[in-house]
C-alpha cells in the first residue's frame, strides 16, 4: 500500500524582467544556508528555476536583508 504524498506551493511574484510579464512563479521550497564559494543566503527551488540569492543579517534587530541573486539557473522542474 503506497502512501501519498501531496506538497503544498506558496505562489511568489515573479522577478521584473526586461520584456513582458511572465505571471507568477510558485515557491516549491526554499532554505537558509551557508555555502563556502556563494557565502550566506536562501536557496530557492521554483517551478521555473532554482536561485540562490545572498542575504545580509544583523543580530541587533534581528532583521535579514536580501541582496543581489548570484545563481540563476532557469527551467527547473521542465517548465516550458
Amino acid at each position: 500500500m503506497a502512501g501519498r504524498v501531496e506538497a503544498s506551493l506558496v505562489k511568489i511574484p515573479a522577478r521584473p524582467a526586461a520584456g513582458p510579464q511572465m505571471g507568477e512563479e510558485r515557491a516549491i521550497r526554499q532554505e537558509d544556508c551557508s555555502e563556502d564559494t556563494l557565502g550566506t543566503g536562501v536557496l530557492v527551488l521554483t517551478d521555473r528555476r532554482i536561485a540562490f540569492d545572498k542575504t545580509q543579517s544583523r543580530m541587533l534587530d534581528l532583521s535579514k536583508r536580501f541582496g543581489e541573486t548570484v545563481l540563476d539557473i532557469p527551467g527547473a522542474m521542465g517548465a516550458q
